[in-house]
This record gives structure tokens, sequence and C-alpha cells, in this order.
């Protein structure tokens, strides 16, 4: 079968849904042939209804997968209108969900499409007062192995960011911003340089939070947006990884430390914690547990190394396969499926492709 993927991504930019889809992508079963349409987000999109259109009909697409929630859902929603196509959708949560008025715009999106994809438990029961919930598929993202292993190790990058056996390198790899935790991260380097563990701060990552971080933060090594052919390196190069986040995404930096044999730290709330081994993990409740659990790993070598080796035990059954199978199997009883969402979209756009 033949599926269209729309997301209003550049796949060179780097984030969560850049990973997903480029997973997707690989891992797609040899019955299954998936067409993207990726475009950043502009009003334009809606301007090519027919241009779309027709290359739908040209690849002889069966069903539209929508990943985004601008101009080009509105596109691909009408599009899949006219055309009759089934539609799975997979949205931004935490974005969708912040505010009332966004929060009915996600309850409209959900109501138009077939089967609804979330990457976490704690997704699905966010959005369960406003979706069907026999349409919410739980999914979870996957890791390569291969690229993300404890042989990236760098000793001359250690050497670079100032770091040894003595002084711990604390990694943090994401968006810089306050819905990303940023000022959680910002006050656990300021404890940690008041509590005096051997540590140094690397964070790898953008956002609107960094030159505050910047500033605050003068011992801590910035690398900015890391290349994706860089991240193994970058990661596998550090001792643990932090999280100090609460969304309920991907946290593909936490699956992707632990394959490189890193323990990490996240929040008990959010999506991190189900991404992260009970034995490769310390999960925290608190600000104030954040800030002394990691100092507490950061002083003890030997439960990193134990948690490292748990962490890299569970990558190994973390992989892409299993992890997207929910996926496909949810493009397949879509396209079989009589159409609910197609059903509600009859009287309001009319069959003319």
């Amino acid at each position: 079968m033949r599926i269209a993927l729309f997301a209003e991504r550049d796949l060179s930019a780097p984030g969560g849904l850049t990973t997903t889809i480029a997973g997707l992508l690989d891992h797609v079963p040899h019955d299954i042939h998936i067409v993207p349409y990726l475009n950043p987000p502009q009003p334009s999109s809606l301007l090519r209804v027919n241009e779309v259109a027709r290359r739908l009909r040209e690849h002889r697409i069966e069903l539209v997968h929508i990943a985004a929630a601008g101009p080009l859902a509105f596109t691909a929603l009408y599009v899949a209108a006219r055309l009759r196509l089934p539609i799975v959708g997979s949205f931004d949560i935490d974005f969708l969900t912040a505010t009332a008025l966004r929060r009915r715009y996600l309850r409209s999106l959900l109501r138009l499409c077939d089967k609804v994809l979330v990457s976490s438990a704690c997704a699905r029961s966010t959005i369960e007062d406003v979706a069907a919930p026999e349409t919410l598929v739980v999914w979870r993202p996957g890791v390569d192995i291969e690229t993300f292993a404890p042989s990236k190790r760098s000793e001359s990058l250690r050497e670079k960011w100032h770091v040894s056996k003595s002084r711990v390198a604390v990694v943090y790899a994401g968006t810089l911003s306050e819905g990303h935790g940023a000022n959680r991260l910002l006050a656990l380097e300021l404890a940690l340089r008041r509590l005096h563990p051997m540590h140094r701060l690397i964070v790898a990552g953008d956002g609107p939070a960094l030159p505050e971080l910047r500033y605050r933060c003068s011992e801590a090594v910035f690398l900015g947006n890391v290349p994706g052919g860089q991240m193994p390196e970058v990661i596998a190069s550090a001792d643990l990884l932090v999280s100090p986040s609460e969304r309920q995404s991907t946290y593909h930096a936490v699956l992707e430390a632990q394959a490189c044999g890193l323990p990490v730290v996240v929040m008990a709330r959010g999506a991190a914690r189900e991404r992260a081994a009970d034995a490769a993990a310390v999960v925290c409740r608190s600000d104030v547990d954040f800030i002394v659990d990691t100092a507490a790993l950061i002083r003890t070598d030997a439960r990193r190394s134990t948690m490292g080796h748990a962490a890299r035990e569970f990558a190994m059954h973390q992989q892409w396969e299993s992890g997207l199978a929910p996926i496909f199997a949810q493009y397949r009883s879509a396209a079989d499926a009589s159409g609910p969402a197609r059903r509600r979209l009859e009287g309001i756009v009319p069959a003319r492709y």
C-alpha cells in the first residue's frame, strides 16, 4: 500500500519529529511505500490543493498520514477528504493542549482522523477526553543500537571538554526552552556549582533559553545544534544524561543515551520515564530531587557503571522495528476500515477528483 506522509519539517533540522520520520522511512516494511510531503509551515500551503491532489493521484496514494497542525495539515485534510482517503494523524500533544483554544482545535483535528498515533501512555491519557478512545494507538520510538553505542565514545572530545574520570560530563540534548525544562536545567547547574560535585555540563541544543543559560552557566560547554551524524559521539562521550522536561514527546535522547551505555536522570511526570529502564534511570518527583539525585549520581562512579550496563541492555530491546509495528499495523487496518472520519466529511467536502 502507498502512504502520503505530510509533515511541516525539513529533515535537515534537528528534533524529535525529524528523528521519528527518519526512523519511519528507514524501517518501512516491504508491503508499504511512504511518499513524504515535507514542507516548513507556510500559508502558501493552502493554495496548493490542486497540485497536492494531482500528486496523490499520480502516486496512487491509499492513505494519508498527517504529522502537522499548521497550513499543511489543512491542505492534507482537504485533499484526503476530496479523494475519500483514510486519515491517520499524529500531533504535538504538548503544544496543542497548552491553551483552551488549541485544545478545541486539537479536538477538531482528532475528529477528522480514522486513527490517532501517540508516542506515550501519558499522551494518550492527556487527550482521551477530546478523542474517541478506540481511535488512539500508542507506539514507541526506537533507537539504532549500531549508531548509538558505547564504542562511539571519544577521548579527544572529552579532553576538549576538560572532563575525565574525576570530572564527570553531564549532557543535556534537546531544545532549550521553558517548555522543555530549561529553567530546571539552569537551577540544576547553579545548585551543582554550590554543592561542588566535580562535573561539567555539556549542552547540545538551541532555543530561546540559550542566551540566559550561556550567561549564567559560564563553566558549561554549549555545542549549539549538533548535526545528527555527530550526536552519537557527543552522547557517548558523556557520563550521564539529564532530561529535565515533563513533556509528552518522544524523548529520543533518553533512548540514545541508554544505547550509548549512559544512566539517565528523568522526571516522574511526562513521557521520559516511559523511555527508561528501571535499573538505568533515576526518577525525580520534584526539582529538589532532580538536583540532589543528579549530584549523588555524579559522585558515585560504581553506580553509574552498573546503571550504564543496564541501560545498554535495555536499549538492545528498543529497536525501531518493534516500536514502529503499531504504526504499520494501523496503516493497514485504517485502509481496510469503513472510514468513520471520511463519513463525517461527506457533507463538508464534495468529491470532485
